[in-house]
């Protein structure tokens, strides 16, 4: 409306910017100088330009005219851009230089702190977001608002992963950077946390000069960023686009290739290990890394992350050296080692599958009467009282009278305990 009201009117000018017909450049910007002069002498005018990163030659010979042209009235420029975008785009980085050198200010919008997405969540949603909901939407998008918005919306739909627009833009912003800087983004992707340009020199098999000049330019890029000397994904979103979309043969080279370097460490880091043979589906470096950091779990009382090594030993216990497997007690030992995990962090449904599965009519009476006992703290646990009982019972059938007392007093006093809080005193 404010365009149309000037003397002459503007509406070719409206016409040619929205490409309804066909002008030359030279009357183009004449037109966008002798149209926006008038609205400044009026009275104060900003013009907005959204996403100068994806702007064309003529729009940007057209901003460079006009900050030369026009320079009566009261007028500004406010142009917005990604810095990520217009680091891969030189053309507009020069356009950005030559503003500057007038009277151009740069102002940086950082991304938000934990209870600033917090406080945008809010807004969105209509209610105070819990903790563990902020701590994630913060890490999936790195606090950056767009990204918000976009990992609300996808749990608002219900939807796991990447949302398949923001995967596309992701792989086609890292595809920009080259072959080379793209296959070191795979390796930080894969790794999963803040790494060295040795680790990602040694795993790609480079001198650490390259790798160290690809991992700049993807920070240039603001794919990685900087982390304490070391690099990292710029946020979890962008780090799970890239490494969904690895082939499954590759992504299991790069993470037994990192597993390989890791493990020369002088003292490498045992969860690491587990993890990354566990995705390199080499069963059984798997199952005796695992181990290892299931010993290692057990040992700071931290029985998810137990829980997380014994399962993944179960799975791959076929390959463990025979001496290893007899060692630790067998497959039933392990399911009742991760049952009790299970049980102490929580998750008690998972601890009633793993003892009914290590239950086995092979083992001695003793051992049957104790892992009955467990099974029904178990089941009590999960609000399962008929399960508890029937437990009870069959820990009571296998307790023979010769038994350890260690194991007559757990039985007993198990019982005892639940007939308590049965009702039953």
């Amino acid at each position: 409306a404010a365009f149309r009201s000037v003397d002459p009117p503007a509406v070719q000018l409206l016409d040619a910017l929205t490409g309804a017909i066909a002008m030359r450049r030279s009357r183009l910007f004449e037109l966008l100088r002798s149209t926006v002069v008038p609205l400044a002498r009026r009275r104060p005018t900003v013009l907005v330009i959204e996403d100068l990163h994806w702007s064309d030659r003529v729009t940007r010979d057209a901003l460079l005219y006009l900050s030369a042209m026009a320079r009566e009235g009261r007028w500004g420029l406010l142009l917005t851009f990604r810095a990520d975008e217009v680091a891969a785009r030189p053309a507009v980085h020069d356009l950005l230089d030559a503003l500057r050198r007038d009277t151009l200010a740069h102002l940086s919008l950082d991304a938000l702190a934990p209870p600033e997405v917090a406080t945008q969540m809010a807004s969105i949603t209509g209610a105070a977001p819990a903790g563990p909901d902020v701590e994630r939407v913060f890490r999936r998008s790195g606090g950056i608002p767009l990204l918000v918005e976009e990992v609300l919306a996808a749990d608002a739909a219900g939807l796991s992963g990447v949302p398949a627009h923001l995967r596309d833009w992701y792989l086609a912003r890292v595809r920009r950077l080259g072959a080379r800087t793209a296959r070191a983004v795979e390796v930080v992707a894969v790794l999963g946390e803040s790494c060295g340009e040795r680790l990602v020199a040694d795993t790609l098999g480079v001198e650490r000069v390259t790798a160290a000049a690809a991992l700049d330019r993807a920070v240039a890029a603001d794919v990685l960023e900087p982390h304490s000397q070391r690099y990292r994904m710029r946020h979890e979103l962008l780090r799970d686009a890239v490494y969904d979309a690895l082939p499954p043969a590759r992504r299991r080279r790069l993470h037994s290739r990192i597993a390989t370097v890791l493990a020369t460490a002088p003292q490498p880091e045992v969860s690491a290990l587990a993890h990354h043979w566990y995705e390199a589906d080499e069963p059984t470096r798997a199952a005796l890394a695992n181990l290892e950091a299931a010993t290692l779990a057990d040992r700071v009382h931290a029985p998810m992350e137990l829980r997380t090594y014994l399962r993944r030993v179960l799975e791959h216990f076929d390959a463990l050296p025979a001496e290893r497997a007899q060692a630790v007690g067998g497959r039933a030992a392990l399911l009742a080692r991760a049952a009790e995990a299970a049980f102490l962090g929580g998750a008690f449904d998972q601890a009633v599958a793993l003892a009914e599965a290590g239950i086995t009519q092979t083992l001695e009476p003793a051992d049957l009467a104790v892992r009955w006992e467990r099974l029904a703290r178990y089941h009590w646990v999960s609000a399962d009282g008929p399960g508890a009982q029937h437990a009870h019972e069959r820990s009571l059938e296998h307790l023979r009278a010769d038994a350890p007392p260690s194991v007559r007093s757990q039985v007993r006093s198990g019982y005892a305990r639940y007939r308590s809080l049965a009702g039953r005193r």
